[in-house]
């Protein structure tokens, strides 16, 4: 066999080789995508708890007590997003660009009354593509007196707040990030929600 017929058989087989090694790389990479985990939905996020077992919660007190609710309301859009602020109750909901399901939304806060840290937004129900962030100063609260991890939880109805003991029936448990005296949360769906110092039907 001449040189040339040898080189000829050694790049035809090398071109064999080459084109499995590609159809194998492309089969494993077809067949990791369609094994891949889902994206975890709002419930997983939110740390929803078994259905039918709420827990009762002790809500953050507010230094001085809420005689009344608190609300504001605004027009946001898809595209840019935007903000909802009440500056002397120290709380902002930030709505991420993207973030609303449709193309406007008028998005309302409101503080609840009582001693405890909890809110109320609307249209209730929504599920936003984005979390949204909720900020919430809480210098003017008792954890300044007996600082201790703080949590979310998310309540349906207004009805599972008891206002006068300070304790709230949630359905889900949010993590929090406190970065100095601010609290963060971030909220997938609506309606209400509550700063937790603990679990009240644990005692704490």
């Amino acid at each position: 066999m001449s040189s040339n017929t040898k080189k000829q058989s050694l790049q035809a087989w090398f071109r064999v080789v080459m084109g499995a090694a590609t159809i194998a790389v492309a089969a494993a990479c077809v067949s990791e995508t369609a094994t891949a985990p889902a994206e975890p939905d709002v419930a997983v996020r939110a740390g929803v708890l078994p259905p039918g077992q709420p827990r009762k919660v002790t809500g953050l007190e507010r230094n001085a007590v809420m005689s009344k609710p608190v609300t504001v309301s605004r027009l946001l859009t898809a595209k840019s997003g935007g903000s909802l602020a009440l500056p002397d109750l120290d709380v902002t909901l930030t709505v991420p660009a993207g973030a609303i399901p449709r193309d406007t939304m008028t998005i309302t806060m409101t503080v609840l009354p009582g001693k405890i840290v909890a809110y109320d937004f609307a249209p209730h129900g929504t599920v936003f593509l984005k979390p949204l962030t909720l900020s919430v100063n809480v210098k003017a609260t008792k954890h300044q007196l007996k600082p201790v991890p703080l949590f979310g939880g998310y309540f349906k109805s207004n009805s599972q707040v008891d206002a006068e003991k300070g304790r709230v029936d949630i359905e889900e448990v949010l993590s929090a990030t406190l970065r100095g005296n601010t609290l963060l949360l971030n909220l997938w769906h609506f309606s209400g929600y509550v700063v937790a110092t603990g679990f009240a039907d644990d005692g704490i």
